[in-house]
């Protein structure tokens, strides 16, 4: 009798418990989904509070410890501002992907910087228009060591760049711009650099005046893809490579101590569209021909 009763609850019951599981299955999913859906939006008022707060920044000149807070900032821009450091706090945006610094005063990174491994746009300089250039200035940023753990990096300038330095650009192989200003004497370094970053399409080399040496003499197989190269130094002959730049369509050059004249051997550059010379040649008058600057 017992038996039989038993067997009528699991064959009245089985069924139910079975929709009632497959019911609250449902709800779980449901209450997974609304909860990913919150999250979502929770992430998308983060980052817009995250952005308003750096737009009260603009125009401002000073750059609170708290921005380390905005853990999920990814874009930071202190352009023209009148910021002259960056906190500490600032190596906790581990998001951050954007950091622009150009037309500040910052002339120092803090070494926590190199904690930002999304990084993929660091610019630091001023720059001026010169006869429809736009030229990066003097103002350049001191880096610690470290940098070379941001590999995703595409555009770092301008920073100095001492022997320990260039060893850690070598390992950045994804840049696609790059201005450094090295120390007199690291030519062949500097050489070493360029030939390593295959993706170069822009290049900044400033020498701290026209009267120091650059030497990059000792480049034999320059970036394929270059388009854009600006020079300062001291040069008595400009580089062999420079004319296997087949794609090169911009070029400033800003030197001292040329013997020859650079229009002669710039000409049969295929795809130059801008010349910028400046204190390049002692010249009174620059000679072409037809059929150059093709």
């Amino acid at each position: 009798m017992a038996e039989a009763a038993v067997n009528f609850a699991i064959e009245t019951l089985g069924p139910l418990l079975v929709e009632e599981i497959r019911l609250w299955g449902g709800v779980r999913k449901e209450v997974q989904s609304i909860n990913s859906e919150l999250e979502s939006l929770r992430s998308v008022l983060k980052d817009a509070d995250a952005r308003a707060a750096v737009e009260e920044l603009e125009g401002g000149d000073y750059l609170p410890e708290g921005v380390g807070n905005l853990f999920n900032l990814h874009y930071l821009s202190l352009r023209n501002t009148k910021v002259e450091k960056i906190p500490k706090s600032v190596g906790n945006l581990l998001s951050l992907e954007i950091l622009d610094l150009k037309n500040s005063l910052v002339r120092e990174l803090p070494v926590e910087i190199r904690n930002l491994k999304k990084l993929r746009y660091l610019m630091v300089y001023q720059y001026h228009y010169t006869a429809g250039f736009s030229i990066a200035g003097e103002a350049v940023a001191k880096v610690h060591r470290g940098l070379g753990s941001l590999t995703d990096l595409q555009k770092l300038s301008i920073i100095e760049a001492d022997s320990q330095v260039l060893k850690e650009l070598m390992k950045l192989r994804q840049l696609r711009k790059l201005g450094i200003r090295p120390q007199n004497g690291n030519g062949k370094d500097v050489c070493a650099l360029i030939a390593n970053l295959e993706n170069l399409e822009s290049l900044i080399v400033l020498m701290a005046s026209k009267e120091e040496i650059l030497d990059l003499q000792s480049l034999s197989s320059p970036p394929q893809y270059l388009q854009r190269l600006y020079l300062k130094g001291n040069m008595k002959k400009l580089p062999d490579w420079i004319f296997k730049l087949k794609n090169l369509i911009r070029l400033g050059l800003v030197l001292s101590g040329l013997t020859q004249d650079p229009i002669r051997v710039l000409q049969a550059l295929p795809n130059l569209l801008e010349l910028l010379l400046t204190g390049v040649y002692n010249y009174e008058l620059f000679h072409f021909e037809a059929g150059w600057f093709p």
